[in-house]
């Protein structure tokens, strides 16, 4: 699916959804000689919070994220978050952890929040070159940055 057909609203709307889903992917760069199916980086962490129709939270989610085309967790990726390779190598993949993260949310009206549209890319990327369903995935999200 891609980004050009997912519908997707810049601001935060609480009034046509139950939830929001404040969502935070870190990612890593996949070498070059590794890309493929257009996949630059990989998803190694997903990090979410859910808040009601008020804004209160209801709960979080964070989940390391077993990488299949990048080694390791490379220094400067490793320094800014403090995510090793151990913890990516002992981790469940990326179909397993989007999965659990669909069923957290849950089947409310929800919307992603998330900060620029480097996470909805990544995630529309990634799963599309490793062939993981988003059909449970909410698809309307907000760019917090666009304001």
């Amino acid at each position: 699916m891609s980004a050009e057909k997912t519908p997707c609203i810049s601001a935060i709307d609480t009034t046509n959804f139950a939830r929001q889903i404040v969502l935070d992917f870190e990612f890593a760069p996949v070498p070059k000689q590794r890309q493929r199916r257009g996949l630059r980086n990989e998803i190694i962490e997903v990090g979410a919070v859910k808040l009601d129709y008020h804004g209160n939270a209801m709960g979080e989610f964070s989940q390391f994220v077993q990488t299949e085309f990048t080694e390791g967790v490379a220094y400067p990726v490793r320094e800014l978050t403090g995510i090793s390779a151990v913890d990516t190598a002992m981790a469940d993949p990326l179909y397993v952890v989007i999965k659990r993260l669909s069923d957290w949310i849950g089947r409310y009206s929800a919307q992603v929040v998330c900060w620029s549209g480097a996470d909805h890319r990544q995630l529309l990327t990634e799963c599309q070159a490793k062939h993981i369903d988003l059909s449970a995935f909410p698809t309307d999200w907000a760019d917090l940055q666009a304001f």
